[in-house]
């Protein structure tokens, strides 16, 4: 990220925006320089209007979103609520395999602890 940083500051200076002043601006943090992201980021950066750019970078985040419209939603009564999910229920089973349903029981997994404590109690132990 430091080196994309780099090369916007350049940029906005009016410098070049090269691999030698990158690796300057870089190394004038503290920073090591990692020549192969120099390399990669200058690549990437050929032939880009970096000012074209960022003014389309604003105009996207600037854009404004559209409110969403109000909801009115009348609320059934608790009788109307359960006869609608019964009813839904009922159609899922039907529609789908036991297993794949969202109210399916889940199948019992044995346990080792208590099937061992049976062993042993029947063996007298």
């Amino acid at each position: 990220m430091e080196y994309i940083y780099g090369a916007l500051l350049l940029h906005k200076l009016g410098q070049p925006v090269t691999e030698a002043s990158l690796n300057k601006v870089i190394s004038a943090t503290g920073a090591n320089v990692d020549e192969a992201k120099v390399k990669t980021l200058i690549a990437s950066l050929q032939g880009v209007d970096i000012e074209a750019e960022l003014k389309n970078a604003s105009i996207v985040t600037a854009a404004p979103t559209a409110a969403a419209p109000a909801k009115t939603e009348t609320k059934p009564t608790a009788k109307a609520e359960t006869k609608v999910e019964k009813t839904t229920s009922t159609a899922l089973k039907k529609e789908m395999p036991v297993a794949q349903t969202a109210n399916a029981p889940k199948a019992k997994e044995p346990n080792p602890t208590k099937a061992k404590w049976k062993t042993e109690k029947a063996a007298g132990k």
